[in-house]
């Protein structure tokens, strides 16, 4: 094994199973996620204070849009950084700029810079491991002396540890149900989360749906400048690479946030904004790995994914490996599932500090022969592919952890993090 990758898997470790509380005591919560954070920014020296922020949030695809305003203002000449969440194979995912993943010794020697520090802040009831994950990319941006950062929220927004930037526009995406224990089980209650990223006389993008009343309240309340995007059925003039119907919704509400950038003051013209959208693309998002036969991922783990995602195959008989994690299931997705004309491969997404779902639970709901069980992603492609065919369509579908895991067959970890880029050895 490589050296280089032998440090990096060390520093890996470090961050994930050396970091993340597995079995947390009950202990009075003394802050929310957000309070923690913004303590442990002090001992970090506040980088986050050093460069604007576009803070995105929302239930579906926030990540692509703010992929996609990250392209806009890269092509506009803006030295930019871009954070999304969670990353599918390697830390540096998390943090990007100017196209590029960050260098593995800059990883690496973050990890030390910040070492002394997190023992400092060690204890049962701090949510170590996330600090310290964004308080990185925070850093790094700041080293790189960026002009402008793209944030992706990780959940909700209000008490995110996300919400703690130099905000310039937040841009809020369409809103359904997810991360209901956190969140609350209503819109209105999920709404209220997402509209916390909002800051007094910042304008806000907002996808014009579910929980819009909710938004429109706290804007005014706090004096934010609207600028709606329009849900509409027609499609999208400017070419995208990113493949889905559903991204013309995300690039639509990628263009108003330039627009908005502009009236900021930021120079960016027509063709940038065609030219980074052209250019934006995402892993683990409708992504096809091979032909014959297609093997498609997908991270959809909510009905509103699944639903969209599944439409793009209407009519069509598929394959769908899938792996969930454990509070990702309901009632709801369940019923969509049975919905589907697809003969379901069942597996465990690998990931380490989740509590995964276990599929035996659901298996006997579907017709027989209909559902099977293999406990590893790389043997439920391998059956997938030797039961269908050339001819065949497979979706692996339920987390974007088992499409990192079904990547692996495709583009190995190692080759990700020295290319510094998802797609090595690929234009």
């Amino acid at each position: 094994m490589n050296q280089l990758y032998k440090q990096y898997l060390a520093a890996e470790n470090y961050l994930n199973q050396g970091l993340i509380r597995t079995l947390v005591p009950d202990v009075p919560k003394k802050y929310i996620r957000r309070e923690w954070m913004l303590r442990f920014l002090e001992d970090l020296g506040h980088p986050e204070k050093n460069y604007p922020c576009i803070h995105v949030a929302g239930t579906s695809g926030k990540g692509s849009t703010a992929v996609m305003i990250a392209e806009i203002l890269r092509h506009a000449g803006y030295k930019t950084g871009l954070h999304i969440t969670p990353y599918l194979q390697v830390a540096t995912e998390k943090l990007w700029f100017e196209g590029k993943y960050a260098a593995t010794e800059e990883f690496i020697d973050l990890i030390e810079w910040v070492k002394p520090i997190c023992e400092k802040w060690r204890s049962p009831e701090v949510p170590l491991h996330g600090m310290t994950s964004f308080g990185l990319c925070l850093e790094y941006f700041c080293r790189k002396k960026v002009d402008i950062a793209v944030i992706e929220a990780g959940v909700g927004g209000r008490s995110d540890l996300t919400n703690v930037l130099n905000t310039c526009l937040a841009v809020i995406t369409p809103l359904g149900f997810d991360h209901t224990k956190t969140l609350g089980d209503t819109i209105e209650s999920i709404a209220g989360h997402k509209a916390g990223i909002m800051k007094k006389n910042v304008p806000a993008v907002v996808f014009k749906g579910r929980g819009s009343d909710v938004i429109l309240a706290y804007a005014r309340q706090i004096g934010a400048a609207l600028k709606w995007v329009e849900p509409e059925d027609t499609g999208f003039s400017r070419k995208l690479r990113m493949q889905g119907g559903f991204q013309n919704t995300n690039a639509r509400i990628a263009e108003k946030a330039a627009f908005a950038l502009q009236e900021l003051g930021y120079h960016i013209n027509e063709a940038d904004i065609s030219a980074g959208l052209a250019q934006a693309r995402i892993p683990g998002r409708l992504e096809k790995l091979q032909s014959h036969p297609d093997v498609i991922i997908d991270g959809a783990h909510n009905y509103q994914k699944l639903k969209n995602l599944f439409l793009e195959f209407s009519g069509r008989r598929i394959i769908v490996i899938y792996g969930m994690l454990q509070s990702k299931i309901n009632d709801e997705v369940l019923s969509l599932l049975k919905s589907v004309n697809a003969r379901f491969i069942f597996t465990k997404p690998e990931v380490y500090g989740k509590e995964v779902f276990d599929p035996h639970l659901i298996i006997d709901r579907f017709p027989p022969g209909e559902a099977s069980f293999f406990p590893s992603p790389s043997d439920a492609l391998q059956e997938a592919v030797k039961a269908g065919g050339p001819r065949a369509v497979i979706v692996a579908a339920g987390s974007l952890y088992l499409a990192g895991n079904i990547r692996e067959s495709y583009f190995p970890a190692e080759d990700v993090l020295f290319s510094r880029t998802s797609w090595p050895n690929m234009f």
